[in-house]
């Protein structure tokens, strides 16, 4: 997909290190797209994601996985707690923590979100017609994350 002032002949010579950035530049957009359907935002989805799936999180635990400031979370916090996706709640040993969690409303947004997502990556490798051509990639690239960082 070409996007202003490229063509498809100038993306078909590039580099393949900056097809996969490109490509990267464009999912992001497309998913954001998809999570604007529900009045989210790409960050907002992946903060539902990982407060349903470990339980419970916190602002920290969800600054560091989305890799952005504790004060933008706060703020994406009120906003999904205003939605009614999330509650917050204190820390039942720990007072002074606050615990953020999906309500019902929420999973069930997260849900709808999520299968766009999915409806749209299957679209993706189906068109390329070697999922495990796709996955061999995908792992690549995380185990040289692994390697690098430690997993951080």
């Amino acid at each position: 997909m070409a996007t202003r002032g490229e063509t498809v002949e100038n993306l078909e010579t590039a580099e393949v290190w900056e097809l996969l950035l490109k490509a990267h530049k464009l999912l992001r957009k497309m998913l954001q797209s998809e999570a604007y359907k529900e009045g989210l935002t790409f960050n907002d989805v992946s903060l539902l994601y990982l407060a349903k799936s470990k339980g419970e999180v916190t602002v920290t635990d969800i600054a560091n996985y989305l890799d952005v400031s504790k004060s933008t979370v706060v703020e994406m916090v009120e906003k999904l707690s205003s939605m009614g996706l999330i509650v917050k709640e204190k820390g039942s040993t720990d007072r002074r923590l606050t615990l953020i969690k999906v309500t019902e409303k929420g999973e069930e947004v997260l849900g709808k979100v999520r299968e766009r997502y999915k409806a749209f990556i299957e679209k993706i490798i189906a068109r390329i017609g070697d999922e495990d051509c796709v996955r061999k990639v995908t792992l690549s690239i995380i185990r040289e994350f692994i390697e690098r960082t430690g997993g951080k």
